[in-house]
């Protein structure tokens, strides 16, 4: 990044405004102001250093306690996901959890937070920069037929799309976050194929996460894509649905 994309303009020039900052109009510029010279001052419009501390540990708090959550999940499915499991996982109080999320739904819904943003997260970089869909269509397949051993990452998936059986605080953040997946592979597929309607990149995109979703189960049950043809069986769907690449 350069340098000077973060340093303001005219730096180096005092600047009238902000050499009186704090100074009512229409008083002495000249008056000087308790907060620059006074070690004891505390300006009521800004929260004191402990505060903002205790706030950032807080939240780190709550960042430990759903990692240790999503771990329990990933081993156990969500009957793994307790008060006392993930306490004695994340290694903090049990009562802690009440104090942060309000009990195991706010939890719940926490994890199921973090997943699909992880997930949002992995298709915005795999077309930010607009791939041509034939390599996107030789990485998915391969990626899809073969997601590594114990991959955790698709674990965590396929448990988040079955709490949205049982839990409707998981089935609400699921469905907001298909949404979102949705509208990032229709804007690829609008950029790359100018020629298509919002209609088509919708329907597509919309099969596409199916498609996505349901060989992640099927991974796991059968590591070795079978199931799926492995990468030659996904590859003509893939054309299809992203318009490129061999189609079958």
């Amino acid at each position: 990044m350069r340098p000077s994309a973060n340093e303001p303009a005219g730096r180096g020039t005092p600047n009238p405004a902000a050499t009186n900052a704090g100074t009512p109009a229409g008083s002495d510029p000249a008056r000087v102001d308790p907060a620059r010279t006074d070690p004891a001052y505390v300006d009521p419009a800004r929260p004191a250093p402990g505060r903002r501390s205790g706030a950032a540990k807080g939240d780190r708090r709550r960042a430990q306690i759903v990692s240790a959550a999503v771990e329990c999940l990933v081993d156990d499915g969500w009957p793994g996901v307790t008060h006392r499991r993930v306490a004695d996982r994340a290694g903090v109080n049990a009562g802690l959890l009440h104090y942060y999320f309000g009990g195991l739904g706010g939890l719940r819904r926490e994890v199921a937070v973090r997943v699909s943003a992880e997930v949002l997260a992995t298709f915005g970089d795999a077309l930010r920069a607009d791939p041509d869909p034939g390599d996107l269509v030789d990485v998915w397949s391969r990626e899809l037929a073969d997601p590594g051993p114990g991959d955790r990452r698709v674990r965590a998936l396929v448990q988040i799309m079955v709490g949205t059986a049982y839990y409707p605080e998981v089935a609400t953040v699921v469905r907001d976050s298909l949404g979102a997946t949705k509208r990032v592979l229709a804007g690829y597929l609008l950029r790359v194929h100018p020629d298509w309607t919002p209609a088509q990149a919708d329907v597509r995109a919309s099969l596409l996460v199916a498609l996505l979703d349901g060989v992640a189960l099927h991974a796991l049950a059968d590591p070795d894509g079978h199931s799926v043809g492995g990468p030659d069986g996904l590859r003509p769907v893939l054309g299809v649905l992203l318009g490129g690449g061999p189609q079958g």
